[in-house]
């Protein structure tokens, strides 16, 4: 079999057939050759046909879809010589379902040469039963994934629409413009995935995915986020603050955690003063910047009890104004013996007091007030309205 003996051939038979075409798509040629001995020869002899003649031929790729489908599908042929002809080949199959050798279904999408179909893809990943590396590099392409996020995936079981949009999202071969594409035409189209698996994601895509409320709050997402990546766990619980609530016992909470929660914007303040109610105290006692933050959200809500050693911590740590208005608000509740300790803890001038001195306290609406509980517990004698000089009782 040489490639001038068939030209010869065909020729001789059917003088009306293009030189170009025995060129550029000689087995379509002849195939529609009116030579019937000639293909039946051929067909006798493909896989030797297809060594000798076809892939020789260098600009032999531009044979019809169908006469490629036919030798992908002809068992004679070697499945090394049929990875050749996919190579060659510049056109596109358009349903790989006809392929029948499941082997040549990477070499056609490693190749890019299928149609790009949602159909496609979904065979594909369904017969391999993975998102392997070649799917990967095939929807990586931007050509692709900008074509395939357009279309709808046409998926109508809810088990494979699960699937599918499981996989996507645990992608993260995917580069981020890939990776938002695929995940905003998801064939199912509801958030909160608490069954996905993120620890495996880059940091950007687990941003992303909170951000745009694909992931509820679950204990396995938390710590894989509090664990890995500062601060994600706090923006999960800001997009999860009821859910939170309901279960705050459950999660692994330290003082830089419970600083940042009662700092951020997005809780309200009514959430803040339920976890700090529930929180565990000894944390702000131990930390002082965690103090300084309950304190000021103390200070600007109505008496809730605490111990005293946790009231000290407060007051010791926060800023001036916050620490006193938390006293005056505490002072009707507490102990003669605890307010002394409070101003104690409160530092110069209000440390005077207990010590019986005579301090001008800065002219103020909250040490005012101050002044005028201080007086009217009999804890002082009297103070000055005009320079809020405290008058303290001698022994």
């Amino acid at each position: 079999l040489t490639s001038e003996n068939i030209r010869a051939i065909i020729q001789y038979k059917n003088f009306e057939i293009e030189l170009r075409k025995f060129d550029e798509s000689n087995y379509t040629t002849i195939i529609h050759s009116q030579c019937p001995a000639l293909i039946d020869y051929i067909h006798e002899n493909i896989d030797e046909y297809i060594s000798d003649v076809y892939l020789k031929l260098d600009s032999n790729n531009q044979d019809a879809e169908e006469s490629i489908i036919n030798l992908l599908n002809n068992e004679e042929i070697t499945l090394e010589n049929k990875k050749e002809i996919v190579k060659k080949w510049n056109g596109k199959i358009k349903d790989i379902d006809r392929i029948k050798d499941s082997d040549l279904w990477s070499e056609l999408l490693a190749t890019n040469k299928i149609s790009t179909d949602w159909r496609n893809v979904i065979n594909y990943f369904e017969k391999k039963g993975s998102m392997d590396d070649i799917l990967v590099h095939y929807l990586s392409s931007e050509k692709n994934y900008a074509l395939l996020s357009t279309i709808d995936m046409g998926i109508s079981s809810e088990d494979l629409k699960k699937k599918i949009s499981i996989a996507f999202l645990s992608e993260n071969r995917f580069n981020m413009k890939c990776y938002i594409s695929f995940a905003r035409n998801l064939p199912i189209k509801y958030h909160s995935w608490s069954y996905l698996n993120t620890n495996h994601l880059s940091k950007d895509k687990k941003e992303w995915l909170i951000s745009n409320a694909f992931l509820t709050l679950t204990k396995s997402i938390y710590n894989d986020l509090k664990n890995n990546h500062s601060n994600l766990h706090i923006k999960l619980l800001e997009r999860n603050t009821k859910d939170f609530l309901k279960s705050f016992e459950d999660y692994d909470v330290d003082g830089a955690d419970l600083r940042m929660i009662l700092q951020s914007r997005i809780f309200t303040k009514k959430q803040k003063i339920n976890i700090i109610t529930r929180c565990d105290k000894t944390l702000i006692i131990e930390d002082r910047d965690l103090s300084n933050v309950v304190c000021s959200i103390l200070s600007k809500t109505s008496y809730l009890e605490f111990e005293e050693e946790i009231l000290i911590s407060l007051i010791k740590n926060g800023e001036i104004e916050d620490k006193i208005r938390l006293l005056n608000i505490q002072f009707d509740h507490v102990s003669r013996d605890t307010i002394m300790k409070l101003l104690t803890a409160a530092g110069w001038p209000y440390s005077d007091i207990p010590r019986r001195r005579r301090p001008k306290l800065a002219i103020t609406q909250y040490n005012r007030t101050l002044a005028e509980n201080l007086k009217n517990k009999r804890y002082i004698s009297s103070y000055n309205p005009n320079n809020l000089m405290i008058h303290t009782k001698r022994k």
